[in-house]
This record gives structure tokens, C-alpha cells and sequence, in this order.
């Protein structure tokens, strides 16, 4: 998961991607052009990718689709608990 305000990229996804040998990004499942690791992710956009082989150029023959979801991490600026309702918990959302 990723917060808005994080600008997180390919290159972050990439880190939750289990792969034998080098991942390429695409923005189609099938042809398309390579998108750089740098390209930053948006919500609800899905990616897609794919393996190259470490003994060889060979390229996965399907296409790993990875949907976005980008969560608002605001965390509130004040906790009062003195029981009027109004953050009276401290709670920090997907933690």
C-alpha cells in the first residue's frame, strides 16, 4: 500500500515483486511500450510486468497485472481525549 502523498514509483512497486532475474513494466498487458522505473504511480491505474531469465533474454511469455490503490494517510492534527467525540482516539489508519 501506498499513501497519496508518498509519489511512490515503478521503482517502489518493484520492491514487492518477486521475480527471477529483471523486471520491464508495461502499460498494456499485451505490446505496448516499456515504462521506466521512474514513472510514478497513479490510482487505479493497473501495470503490468513481466521477468527476464537470469541464463537467458528471455522475456515471461504473460504479463503480471498489478492494480494501483493509492490510500489517504492524513494523520489528524490533535488528540484530545476528553470524551466530546471528537478525537478522542489516537488511531493511525493502515498501520
Amino acid at each position: 500500500m501506498f499513501c497519496e502523498s508518498d509519489n511512490a514509483t515503478l521503482a517502489d512497486l518493484e520492491e514487492f515483486v518477486s521475480a527471477n532475474g529483471d523486471i520491464t513494466w508495461y502499460a498494456t498487458q499485451t505490446g505496448g511500450d516499456v515504462l521506466t522505473t521512474s514513472t510514478t504511480l497513479r490510482d487505479g491505474i493497473t501495470y503490468y510486468a513481466t521477468s527476464t531469465g537470469t541464463d537467458s533474454d528471455c522475456e515471461s511469455s504473460e504479463r503480471l497485472a498489478v492494480t494501483i490503490t493509492l490510500e489517504s494517510c492524513e494523520f489528524p492534527e490533535a488528540f484530545s481525549p476528553n470524551g466530546d467525540g471528537v478525537n478522542d482516539r489516537f488511531f493511525i489508519r493502515n498501520l
